[in-house]
Parts: structure tokens; sequence; C-alpha cells
């Protein structure tokens, strides 16, 4: 864990890894290809948990935004919701004004790269999702998921087991926002951790699907444009940190 005053941190270590749909993937889009390997030359920080509506209440009394709406699923320790891609960068300069340098969202490389924790499997377990790991939206019974009413909102951030490098929900609960331009394939992207700049300004890629979506949705590599606009009650967003060595 890193201490920092503002959400909570997991350092994820330098490494290299896979970015994109898993070999053999039937689900596996043209936008999740081609394949590639990505260089992370240094450790950084991802939050541990996606942003929740405490901690934006927060930011917006201090800045005297107004709030965004929760859907009556309730505030706390659940996601937030209804934030637009403008508003979580808002966010994370607030952190760089109140914590310390460094705050923004995570590429999309990066969030992969956390999300999977070593794994090369469509998720980050290899066998499979179930309710009990991830909130989605289970009656379509897919990809092993067992045939049990969906819970209809978001759960409290978490609720649900970690990853193997302790981060909470990057499968499901919601989308996240992630920090580069849209482009529908992987042809010419970064080959190092930094958000690709190249590309449709006028749209950002969410990941990790939401508490609406069936299973398939919420795979490693599966990956949304959306126009930078949108507020809904699917996305929210995580935060990273840029770490300076001491």
């Amino acid at each position: 864990m890193l201490k920092s005053g503002g959400p909570e941190l997991v350092r994820i270590p330098a490494g290299e890894g896979w970015i994109g749909a898993s070999k053999g993937d039937p689900y596996a889009e043209p936008w999740e290809m081609p394949r590639h390997r990505v260089t992370f030359a240094k450790s950084f920080g991802l939050g541990r948990y996606a942003v929740t509506f405490g901690e934006y209440d927060a930011f917006c009394e201090a800045t005297g935004r107004r709030r965004p709406r929760d859907l009556g699923f309730g505030r706390g320790r659940r996601p937030v919701l209804n934030v637009t891609y403008a508003d979580a960068g808002a966010y994370c300069e607030w952190l760089n004004d109140t914590v310390g340098p460094g705050w923004r969202l995570p590429s999309e490389a990066e969030w992969e790269y956390a999300c999977r924790a070593g794994s090369l499997d469509p998720y980050n377990v290899a066998y499979g999702l179930n309710p009990d790991l991830a909130n989605y939206d289970p009656t379509d019974g897919a990809g092993g998921s067992t045939p049990r009413g969906s819970r209809q909102q978001t759960v409290e951030v978490g609720d649900l087991p970690a990853n193997a490098w302790g981060l909470y929900e990057m499968h499901g609960n919601v989308w996240e926002w992630c920090a580069d331009r849209w482009n529908d394939h992987y042809d010419g992207a970064p080959d190092d951790s930094a958000p690709w700049r190249r590309g449709d300004e006028t749209k950002a890629p969410a990941r990790g699907g939401s508490w609406m979506n069936e299973v398939i949705y919420l795979r490693s590599s599966t990956r949304l444009g959306l126009p930078r606009d949108t507020k809904s009650a699917r996305v929210g967003f995580r935060v990273a940190r840029t770490l300076v060595a001491r």
C-alpha cells in the first residue's frame, strides 16, 4: 500500500506484459488486436479501488461543483457514477493541487497490465468469473457464470475479491475511463506505458465492464470507446499516480 493522502494506491511493478485479446479468445473484437508486448520501465501507483462517491463528493464540496446522481444506489463507498472524462480529469487535477503532483488517469496499457496482474487468460482468474468474484449481469449464463439474477446496482468498493496485485473490482461494477484517445485497433500503439495520443480526440477508452453487462464484456482486453462527454450509470474511474523515486 502507498500512503498518499488521496485515494489508496497499490504500487504496480515495472515489467512487461501482453496487451490485447488473449490467444484463442472466442469473444475477441477487432479493436482488441493485434495483441502486443508493452514495457513498463517504472512502477506506478494505481487506485486500489475505483474512486468512490465519498471521495468525489469531497472534491465537489471543495470546488463548488454539482454532485453527480447516484440513482438511489447510495454514496459513501459506492463507486462514483455519471462522471465525464473531463470530470475525472478535474478530480485528478484537484488531487495534484491538494495532495501533491503525479495524479492522473491511467493509460489503457497501465490499466490492462494491472488488471491482468500476470495473467494471460481472458480474466485475471484462470477459471473464469462468477457473481461471487465480480459484479455484472449473469443472467445469460455465458463464460462460466452461474445463472442467478444480477444485483441490478453497484456494490461498495472492496466488496468482492481482489486480483493478485491487490486491486479490487477491475472486472465489473463500473467501466473506468482511461487517458488515451480512442483507436479501433492497436496498429501503431505505444510499446511503453504512455497513453496513446493519436486517434479520435472526441472519444476515450473505458475498461472493465459494469454491473449492467454480460460477463464477456468484463474480459481484461475488452475496450469501449465512449464520447468524452458521456455521463452514465455504468461509468466511473480509477486514478493512477506517477511515482517519484525517493
